[in-house]
C-alpha cells in the first residue's frame, strides 16, 4: 500500500475523530462543521449562534489534537458574525515540530 494512501487514511480518521468529539461536546449545535486535515495542520470551520458553543467546539478540537500530537500546536482563530447574526469561525491548528523544542 502506498504511503500517500496510509497518510490520507490517518488524516481522514483524525478528521472523523475531531468531528465526532466536537459534535459530542457541543450536543450537535455546530452547523456547517468542516474539518480539513493535512500534514501541515488542521483547519476546523463551523457556525453557531452562541459564543459558548464555539468555545466548546474549540476545546473539543484541542483535546483530540493534544492527544494525537502533544506540544506541537500553534493555534490561529478567526471569528466573525454573518448577516444572520451567527458566529462564524475558522480555527487553524498548525502542526509545527519547532514548537515542541
Amino acid at each position: 500500500m502506498p504511503i500517500d494512501t496510509l497518510q490520507r487514511t490517518a488524516h481522514e480518521q483524525l478528521a472523523e475523530h475531531i468531528e465526532h468529539h466536537i459534535t459530542q461536546r457541543t450536543w450537535g449545535r455546530v452547523r456547517r462543521l468542516t474539518i480539513d486535515c493535512t500534514p501541515a495542520g488542521v483547519t476546523v470551520r463551523g457556525q453557531t449562534t452562541s459564543y459558548y458553543v464555539k468555545q466548546m467546539a474549540i476545546q473539543a478540537c484541542l483535546e483530540v489534537l493534544r492527544e494525537a500530537n502533544p506540544g506541537c500546536l500553534e493555534i490561529i482563530l478567526h471569528a466573525a458574525r454573518n448577516e444572520a447574526g451567527s458566529n462564524v469561525w475558522k480555527l487553524w491548528v498548525i502542526n509545527d515540530a519547532r514548537l515542541s523544542r
